[in-house]
């Protein structure tokens, strides 16, 4: 061994000796604790003019959040049954609650600023509760505030005797083309069929639904059936139709399209209807599902329940991804001065199999703020759920992150915000705190969950209470939601009788005496792709959020 090589030893060891005493030394006296962040700076940093309650701080007080911060993106991730659901719904009630401007239950009120939501609930779980309390609402209320709580809410629901209309082309609330409209319609269909279709007839679909965006036709397999293999009704239609090219694609179509592949289409659309929910809801024309609901209501508060009671799973996914669509494409024409909200549920069940939804929520999530709309994302697993791509833009655009029972993959990214005197980040070096705040994130009881708004710490809170609905209302929860049904849910459907009546006559009348309506008359729509459908609002945004 050489002088030199001798003398790094001895430092080497030397050096070693030095860190077991201070390891030694911090087992003994413990770790320096860092600087306190007390509650009191947590609570002015997040409140604003107008708050919203979020859940309750460990010392008691309630916890509340500005309405800018509201009405941004939020992430919410949580196992099963660990209170997401209660949380959502006890916020949605106090912004009804508000509007009404009367307390339901221990909810405190708030200064009521005109606050938009809608819920689009896949799994059927928030829907029916969220129907149970308003109809105790409805109960508890005087006939004025029961008048103004029914013309609040919007259903979009099936049962026995209801059916909500959800017609595809009308254009009346969208801004975009209708090339992509069309597009769209077919790339959401495609991902939630269960059978595939080949690019042909998928070319022949999509230069259909263009024809029926122009007219604002419903899709209905009589008219179809005809346009399809009637060359006079066809020409009849395409007259109407301002698209030079798309009348000289569709007076060519025998010379270009084989009969098989027509036949396919025929198909898809027969499979597309063949469940009396769906036919019904798609099918009604536009101008009939007008005037059978009431001009007077304009719902702030938007329930989507699309679970498969009544039908497949695939079925109810694709009704509830083409809804989620539409509240992207309506966003654009919203009042940007009114601040909205648009929550989903179970997140992850929309976006198996389906990359025009992930595009269109990677896309809203950058620029929903200038739009005045939030995106809550709610769901279970969201680490390896969610799509890669669609995460990382989730979790670079969100404002909020809210973190129930959960593996340790979402604890991590909680964890360097947490603040440094909660009890979970016990140890004395950084691997033993974080290793024991995970574990603690893995056992956290119900209701209580950490917040983390970027710029403040991750502080852990415990969800409001929210009372059963059925509690002093002497009703069990199914007269409850038969109660919501009866007086609230009927303002936005109609009756499946008259659905039926109005299919029948615009049949007999378009398709039987070939009265084909003229072209819907709009600006020009410049929305050719979902980039430019939000490109004006993200070149306002200026300031890099």
């Amino acid at each position: 061994m050489g002088f030199f090589d001798f003398l790094s030893q001895r430092r080497y060891e030397a050096l070693s000796y030095e860190r077991s005493r201070a390891r030694f030394r911090a087992r003994a006296v413990g770790p320096t604790p860092p600087p306190v962040r007390s509650f009191d700076e947590v609570v002015k940093q997040l409140a604003g003019p107008v708050s919203i309650p979020i859940g309750t701080l460990p010392d008691g007080r309630v916890l509340s959040v500005n309405r800018d911060t509201a009405g941004r993106v939020w992430l919410v991730a949580g196992s099963s049954g660990a209170g997401k659901t209660r949380v959502a719904i006890g916020d949605f009630l106090l912004h009804v609650s508000s509007a009404l401007g009367m307390s339901f239950g221990s909810l405190p009120l708030f200064s009521d600023f005109g606050m938009t939501k809608e819920f689009v609930d896949p799994k059927g779980e928030l829907a029916p509760l969220c129907y149970a309390h308003l109809g105790a609402l409805w109960l508890r209320g005087t006939d004025e505030r029961r008048e103004l709580l029914a013309n609040l809410i919007r259903v979009i629901d099936v049962d026995d005797e209801w059916v909500t209309p959800m017609p595809l082309f009308d254009r009346a609330a969208s801004s975009v083309s209708v090339p992509y409209l069309a597009e769209l319609r077919v790339q959401a269909e495609d991902e939630g069929a269960d059978h595939h279709s080949t690019d042909l007839s998928k070319h022949v679909r999509g230069q259909y639904y263009r024809v029926l965006a122009y007219l604002e036709l419903p899709l209905d397999y009589a008219f179809t059936e005809r346009f399809l293999y009637d060359p006079v009704f066809r020409s009849r239609v395409m007259a109407q139709i301002p698209d030079r090219d798309l009348r000289l694609y569709w007076a060519g179509i025998e010379r270009t399209v084989p009969r098989q592949t027509l036949a396919a289409v025929l198909r898809f659309i027969q499979r597309r209807l063949a469940y009396p929910e769906i036919r019904l809801s798609l099918g009604i024309p536009c101008d009939a599902a007008r005037r059978l609901l009431s001009g007077t209501h304009k719902p702030r508060f938007t329930i989507g329940c699309f679970a498969p009671r009544k039908i497949p799973s695939a079925k109810a996914l694709e009704q509830a991804r083409l809804r989620v669509t539409d509240a992207c494409l309506e966003a654009v024409l919203r009042d940007s001065r009114t601040r909205g909200q648009l929550v989903i549920d179970e997140a992850a069940m929309l976006f198996h199999n389906s990359t025009i939804l992930e595009e269109v929520l990677s896309l809203a999530a950058r620029v929903f703020r200038t739009t005045g709309l939030g995106l809550v994302l709610m769901g279970q697993d969201v680490a390896n759920a969610f799509p890669g791509t669609l995460l990382t833009s989730l979790k670079l655009n969100a404002v909020a992150t809210v973190l129930f029972r959960s593996d340790s993959t979402e604890g991590d990214w909680v964890f360097p915000f947490v603040d440094s005197q909660d009890p979970a980040l016990h140890g004395n070096s950084e691997a033993e705190r974080r290793r024991n705040f995970l574990r603690h994130v893995q056992v956290l009881p119900t209701r209580q969950f950490y917040l983390h708004v970027k710029g403040a710490p991750a502080i852990q809170l415990t969800a409001l209470d929210v009372p059963d609905p059925e509690t002093g209302t002497g009703r069990s929860r199914d007269e409850l939601v038969e109660i919501f049904r009866s007086n609230i849910a009927v303002r936005s459907q109609v009756r499946r009788v008259d659905a039926e009546e109005a299919i029948a006559e615009w049949e007999a009348r378009v398709v039987g005496q070939l009265e084909v309506p003229p072209p819907v008359t709009k600006a020009a729509g410049k929305v050719q792709s979902i980039q430019d459908l939000y490109s004006e609002y993200a070149e306002e945004d200026t300031d890099g959020n």
